[in-house]
């Protein structure tokens, strides 16, 4: 699709000034405010001229909206980008919102498509799932674009959680029927190591429902924080040999530089965000390659880290903590999205990544000594 250059943005006036010839419109401005779908008009150059209280509501903006881009309305993290802003960032290539305003305005055809946007409100990320459609029409001369926006989070939150859970219980409990088959046909010798596997299933199979669980609650807001004093090297240890009998294929080290200090957290939501963090580099690393566990002290904080070798290739890193978004099929998705949420939003620290050819991939949950 190419896109034709568009002017530069003409100034606020301008765009209140077609807000209020279309506002005058008595069938346009009042159709469009009595619709129950969030609607709104941009002009040629992506800015609302006019817009319904259900795109207010949805979008959370009681004030100003006259004039602004999608992505300032939402403030999308790639708003701001220096590359131009709404719709001219590299990630606006894969922005549904971008895409329909350009197929109307260029092809003279409405649209529609499924959008991600990670927007701001306060300091919290928000994501957004939308299915947006634009519809090109003129109006005394000028051209404009009718957005309309639906909020298609829950559905697909919940299909997404659905296919997850079901696909790894379906994967354990064919690893148990295959064990307990072979357990039924093994001698008195072997029969000691496969109940000691089926035992590691079965603690499997716990630990994804309750990861499943744990993570409907952060989704709802609803997760309880309990703080407790915790060993730093315990904490690690204990990581350490939950995966050493594992079934991953993969080696856990403990990094030589890892320091022993004792914090104020939450045991258990850390304990997932560091299982999901060894779990998605095992994966994502050579069949046997090396992991790296370590922590260490730092003034008022303390960090957690986990290396494996490889390398997330470009096209991948920016979308590494957007929800649904997997490497590993459409199975999958919730891994790092939900380290980022449990992380930030009931441990009020951050996680971040680093990833190259030379130095491999570190993923790093930064937490303070003591949780507020």
């Amino acid at each position: 699709m190419n896109e034709r250059r568009r002017p530069a943005l003409p100034d606020l006036e301008a765009a209140r000034a077609q807000g209020e010839r279309l506002g005058a419109e008595p069938f346009l401005g009042q159709a469009v405010a009595a619709l129950s779908e969030a609607v709104a008009v941009l002009n040629t150059h992506r800015q609302v001229v006019f817009a319904n209280p259900a795109f207010r509501e949805l979008t959370g903006t009681p004030g100003q909206l006259i004039g602004l881009q999608p992505g300032e309305i939402f403030q999308c993290v790639h708003a701001a980008q220096p590359e131009g802003g709404c719709g001219e960032a590299p990630d606006c290539r894969s922005c549904g919102v971008a895409q329909v305003f350009l197929e109307a305005l260029d092809s003279g055809r409405a649209g529609r498509r499924e959008c991600a946007i990670v927007g701001r409100r306060g300091q919290r990320e928000v994501p957004y799932d939308l299915e947006a459609a634009g519809t090109p029409f003129r109006l005394g001369g000028e051209e404009f674009v009718l957005l309309t926006l639906r909020d298609v989070s829950q559905q697909k939150h919940e299909a997404a959680l659905e296919r997850i859970f079901f696909h790894d219980i379906l994967n354990t409990a064919s690893s148990l029927k295959i064990y307990i088959s072979l357990l039924q046909s093994s001698g008195p010798g072997e029969a000691g190591r496969l109940l000691a596997d089926l035992g590691s299933i079965a603690d499997g199979l716990v630990e994804e429902i309750q990861s499943q669980k744990q993570l409907v609650s952060a989704e709802n807001r609803t997760l309880q924080v309990t703080s407790s004093l915790i060993s730093s090297r315990g904490l690690v240890e204990e990581l350490l040999s939950s995966f050493a009998h594992a079934r991953s294929g993969g080696i856990v080290n403990l990094a030589p530089d890892t320091e022993s200090f004792a914090f104020v957290s939450d045991a258990a939501i850390l304990r997932r965000v560091l299982g999901n963090m060894l779990r998605n580099a095992l994966e994502a690393g050579s069949p046997g390659g090396p992991v790296t566990l370590g922590c260490a002290r730092e003034g008022s904080s303390c960090s957690f880290w986990v290396h494996n070798p490889g390398a997330i290739p470009a096209e991948t890193r920016r979308h590494i903590f957007r929800r649904y978004f997997s490497t590993k099929g459409r199975d999958r998705g919730l891994g790092t999205y939900g380290m980022k949420l449990l992380t930030e939003e009931y441990l009020k620290g951050r996680v971040t990544f680093t990833t190259d050819e030379l130095r491999g991939t570190r993923f790093t949950a930064t937490l303070p000594l003591r949780l507020p």
